[in-house]
């Protein structure tokens, strides 16, 4: 399958693997994520490569909801209902479309 431009092949393992997790765990805040995937590569994922993540490829089959507790605002993460089974190929399909949009010939 073709790679959208700036997709490197680490940011496709993390989608993957971000995937995987939500898929397993069900709803997630960024840390808990980052260090889910920490545990699962065994390198530190960075909560900001996380958030840039979910924002910036997937959006469209997540629900971001934001959660206050004792004076702490989370962001639970959790894929939308019916998207509970998305693949790295749905996310890199759903891309693809998006950037013909964008620019069309």
């Amino acid at each position: 399958m073709h790679i959208p431009s700036g997709l490197t092949e680490k940011t496709r393992q993390y989608i993957a693997l971000l995937l995987e997790v939500l898929r397993r765990v069900g709803v997630l805040h960024i840390r808990g994520l980052a260090k889910y995937m920490s545990e699962a590569t065994g390198r530190k994922v960075d909560p900001k490569t996380v958030s840039r993540i979910v924002y910036g490829y997937l959006r469209y089959f997540v629900d971001v909801e934001r959660v206050e507790q004792i004076g702490s605002v989370v962001k639970a993460i959790r894929l939308k209902p019916g998207k509970e089974n998305t693949t790295l190929d749905d996310v890199l399909k759903y891309l693809e479309v998006q950037r013909k949009i964008r620019s069309p010939k």
